[in-house]
Order: structure tokens, then C-alpha cells, then sequence
């Protein structure tokens, strides 16, 4: 049975496309497959060398990480780093941990069947901070950037896993282990916050390598021939397998995987469930589409092909999905083809 080797987002796709009653038709089947890619950052700068300073403030590294280990959160994947003179000058400056408050908070458990009232249990959210601002300032010393990375100046709470039934076994629980949950805490939140840190670089600055999942749809019926299906299915996982090798290569491979989709959507017949190309397959062969003009670079004409599938299938579940993916290869894509930083 093929739904039982599909995993779980898979299967939420293809029940969303292909609901159970429909399967007893044609059949639409797919394969997965990887694609590797270069996600481009958000703002290129045309810079090559790096240099990181960390600063502690009112953290002992030997309770939290050296600044050694945090320097290492702090790299731009396709920039080297440089110990002397650097284009870019990356800076964390590490607050002082600090707990405000602790809020009592209630955890009522589920009612069972042979229970009267439901159990009842306590624990407390510790409302902590640990700030961290990051600063990146080019060779000619304009600051690009300046920030608290996730909001990290800001007290947030945290629940302890540990819920007693009593407040008075949850003060004595707290009174005997505050030290080390505390120092835990700080351990956790440090490396949370220098994660963003991380996160922030690479999607403003970066080139990182990056993989996606894909699915690529053909159809399976005894009494219709797909081959055109068929063949395009192969082509465009050809295609998706060389994409970070040699997307050029991959692009020509993948626009006749798209000239045989073409042809076979405009024989949609919305109004047949007999037909070669019902709803159903349409939907399909428009999921195909979408994320073949998506990897072509050619966004509007994913956009433009979700708004066709749309007005033909209810099944689109995946469209919003697929919609801030194409935007947002989009924003990237317009990005990096104005005149960089560094060249203006």
C-alpha cells in the first residue's frame, strides 16, 4: 500500500492532493528526492574575509562557553576567516544572564476515565534573559548592522520540567537544585541565542549549502498511457539530482521535464473523471510545475501556475506552502542580481 511508506508530511501531501475515494482511478505515484542547492543571502555584500571579536559581560565562560566556542557560532558560510585585516568585522557583545521573577504555574492533567477530578501539578517559569548584540561593520567602518538577536534583551519565560503535586514539594525541589538549574539554564539560553546569531549571518550575509526534499508526480493506470508523464518525471529528477553540481546542465534537463507538463495540463478536462487528465492529475502535474519554475528561477510563472491549479482542483493544500518558498527564493534570487555592497 503505498501510503504506508509515504512519511508523514508526504502523506498529509498526497491525502490533500489525492483524497481516498479518488485512489481508485488513475493513481497518481511519486519520487522523492533531494536537492542540494546555494541558498543566497538577503543582503550580498561582496565581501571575502572575516574577522570575530566576542565580549563578555558579567558571564564567567567557565559557567556558560568560552569565546572561543561562541566565535565559532559566529562564521559566514562563503566568507574565510581572517585573524588580521578583514573586510567584515563581526561582533557579539554577551550580556549579563539575569532572572526577574519565578511565576507559579498550574498544570491540570487530562481527566481520565475512572477519575472524578482531574490530577493537578505544579511547577514555575523562571523569566530569564541573556543578551546578545550583534554588530557587523564593513572594512570602511559603516555599521551594516546592529541588533539583539531573538529579542534577547527581553525577559521570557521558562517552565522547569520539573511539576510536583504539592507547592510545598515544589518550593523544597526549587530551594535544593535552583544553583544548577539556574547555571542550565544560562548554558541553554547562551547557546539558543548565539544559534540566532548564527542563523541571522547566514541568511543576511551568507552562501550556505543547503537540501530540500522534493516530490516529483507521474501517473499509474493500466488503461491510459503516461509515458510523457513518465518520461518528464525522469527527467526532472535528472535534473534536481545534478542541481548543485551543475545547475546550468540541470536547468536544460529540467525545462523539457516543464514542456511536457505544459502540454499535458492544457488537456485538462475538468468536467471528466474519466479523462486522461481529470482534476486530480491536473493538481498534480500543477504541484509539478510549481516547483520546477520555482528551481528554474522563473517565479511568476509558479505563481501564475497555482492561481491556474486553483481555479481547476480544491486539493491545494500545498499551495500556500509552496507559495513562501517561491517568494522567498524570490527575495533572494532579486537580491543578489543588484550591484553589491562593496562595488556601490
Amino acid at each position: 500500500m503505498i501510503l504506508k511508506c509515504l512519511p508523514p508530511f508526504q502523506l498529509f501531501l498526497f491525502c490533500s492532493l489525492f483524497p481516498l475515494p479518488e485512489l481508485l482511478a488513475q493513481k497518481p505515484k511519486s519520487e522523492n528526492i533531494k536537492l542540494e542547492y546555494t541558498q543566497l543571502p538577503l543582503e550580498p555584500l561582496g565581501y571575502k574575509t572575516l574577522a570575530v571579536e566576542v565580549t563578555y559581560y558579567g558571564v564567567r565562560p567557565s559557567r556558560a562557553i568560552t569565546k572561543e566556542h561562541a566565535g565559532a557560532y559566529l562564521e559566514i558560510p562563503g566568507y574565510d576567516r581572517n585573524t588580521g585585516q578583514a573586510d567584515l568585522l563581526v561582533k557579539a557583545t554577551i550580556g549579563t544572564y539575569a532572572v526577574k521573577e519565578k511565576e507559579l504555574v498550574r498544570i491540570e492533567d487530562p481527566l481520565l476515565p475512572n477519575q472524578s477530578e482531574a490530577r493537578v501539578r505544579y511547577t514555575y517559569a523562571i523569566h530569564q534573559k541573556l543578551p546578545i548584540k550583534l554588530e557587523v561593520i564593513d572594512t570602511q567602518g559603516a555599521e551594516l548592522l546592529e541588533e539583539y538577536v531573538n529579542n534577547s534583551d527581553v525577559f521570557k519565560p521558562h517552565r522547569l520540567q520539573y511539576a510536583a503535586f504539592t507547592l510545598a514539594d515544589l518550593q523544597q525541589y526549587w530551594d535544593n537544585n535552583h544553583r544548577g538549574q539556574l547555571a542550565e539554564m544560562e548554558r541553554e539560553l547562551l547557546q539558543a541565542n548565539l544559534a540566532a546569531a548564527s542563523s541571522l549571518l547566514e541568511s543576511q550575509y551568507g552562501y550556505a549549502k543547503r537540501s530540500k526534499w522534493l516530490e516529483v508526480y507521474t501517473v499509474k493506470d493500466k488503461n491510459k498511457n503516461y509515458n510523457d508523464l513518465d518520461k518528464a518525471q525522469a527527467l526532472a529528477l535528472k535534473a534536481y539530482s545534478s542541481y548543485y553540481e551543475d545547475k546550468a546542465s540541470s536547468l536544460e534537463t529540467l525545462y523539457e521535464a516543464i514542456v511536457s507538463w505544459e502540454a499535458a495540463l492544457a488537456e485538462v478536462d475538468t468536467e471528466n473523471k474519466k479523462a486522461r487528465i481529470n482534476k486530480k492529475i491536473a493538481t498534480a502535474i500543477g504541484l509539478n510545475l510549481t516547483v520546477a519554475y520555482t528551481w528554474m528561477d522563473q517565479f511568476a510563472n509558479a505563481r501564475e501556475t497555482i492561481k491556474k491549479v486553483r481555479k481547476i482542483s480544491k486539493y491545494v493544500s500545498w499551495a500556500s506552502l509552496w507559495q513562501g518558498i517561491n517568494d522567498e527564493r524570490e527575495a533572494r534570487f532579486n537580491a543578489n542580481h543588484k550591484t553589491p555592497i562593496s562595488a556601490r
